[in-house]
């Protein structure tokens, strides 16, 4: 019996290092290697599920590659690896740069790299929905934040007026300028795409530049007092 039980052990430890790292923690990830079988995938399918858990999957130019999630080091050799984490806000760093990326329950394709496009699997964190463009620093311009996990393109339509941006894997904030749009209710139109798919979205947009706030006169106030002050005590 215990011969059978040490060479069950070697066995399990051979799997570790052949096919990928696996934590012990398994409450935060599991990495599940590269050549999983039907059976294997539907035992991980078993016993985490999609409705309570987030599957990530990385594509990358190449592999090996060392990324870190929430500063626990990784090492990835396929992009058919499976990372499970928990919905929810992580930290992903590849190439010591970080994003931070909206884990979503059930399958996530991430790209770390411009030219390895996926579609568009957007968060929309905050979408100003009134804005005020008459320069008292208070709502002056639309303010859009997504989180993306793919490079693409996104384009802002209101009224007779188009923008475009760029947008990064992770965290987007992004300012657009109203000057040239009279006062009014408004559709605005979002699309993000890429060479492999877009998604759209829409929203009412209220333009009332009669929205006025003082924070800029009194901060201005403010200044003018303490350099008064100043050129008074030096006299």
């Amino acid at each position: 019996m215990s011969k059978k039980i040490s060479m069950l052990f070697v066995i399990l430890t051979f799997v570790v290092l052949t096919f990928g790292e696996v934590t012990t923690e398994f409450k935060f990830y599991f990495v599940f290697g590269d050549k999983i079988d039907s059976g294997i995938k539907a035992n991980i399918n078993y016993q985490y599920s999609s409705e309570e858990w987030a599957f990530l999957s990385i594509k990358s130019n190449f592999y090996p590659v060392t990324i870190k999630i929430n500063d626990q080091k990784l090492v990835l050799r396929s992009d058919k690896q499976t990372i499970v984490v928990r919905p929810g806000k992580i930290k992903i760093t590849y190439n010591n740069n970080s994003f931070f990326y909206q884990a979503k329950r059930g399958d996530n394709a991430i790209s770390l790299v411009k030219n390895i496009q996926l579609k568009p699997n957007i968060t929309y964190i905050e979408f100003r929905d009134e804005v005020s463009p008459n320069g008292d620093w208070d709502r002056d311009k639309m303010k859009l934040v997504i989180n993306s996990n793919t490079y693409a393109k996104l384009r802002l339509d209101v009224g007779n007026e188009s923008f475009e941006k760029e947008i990064f894997p992770g965290d987007n904030q992004l300012y657009f300028d109203f000057k040239n749009i009279d006062d009014g209710i408004y559709k605005a139109y979002v699309k993000i795409y890429n060479e492999k798919g877009s998604v759209e979205k829409e929203k009412n947009i209220l333009i009332d530049r009669t929205q006025k706030s003082y924070g800029k006169e009194i901060l201005f106030g403010f200044i003018a007092f303490f350099a008064g002050l100043i050129i008074w005590d030096s006299l």
